[in-house]
């Protein structure tokens, strides 16, 4: 999230998102926190961020990272947004092309920093 936001931060013209495949919103607790790191990212660097689960960033703030969980988020509320479990909701998620068209374009438009995958998947 430092890299980001550092990324951001020094020119917020810049197309910095973060993809995830995780399903918690940790990041979220950690951006929206009280303490010094929490802090230093909202009030020093001027960094937001927003997540997104069911379709893809839009109405970014200038100094806004997208995080865009691309298999479903679960708010530890206990809500979920469109979870990709199975291989039934793995097919159904990539039938539906928004967010695979998504993820196809970050590559070729901006930086992109990819959390909780690894190069075999």
């Amino acid at each position: 999230m430092l890299l980001a936001a550092a990324l951001k931060a020094l020119d917020p013209t810049k197309n910095v998102h973060i993809v995830s495949t995780n399903y918690d919103d940790s990041m979220r607790e950690i951006y929206s926190g009280n303490d010094a790191f929490a802090l230093y990212l909202r009030n020093d660097l001027h960094v937001r961020f927003r997540d997104f689960a069911t379709k893809r960033p839009t109405n970014l703030g200038a100094r806004t990272i997208p995080i865009v969980h691309v298999h479903g988020l679960i708010r530890r509320t206990g809500r979920g947004q469109e979870v990709v479990f199975s291989e039934p909701d793995y097919v159904r998620w990539t039938n539906s092309g928004q967010l695979r068209d998504y993820l196809q374009g970050r590559f070729d438009h901006g930086h992109t920093l990819m959390v909780g995958t690894s190069l075999r998947d």
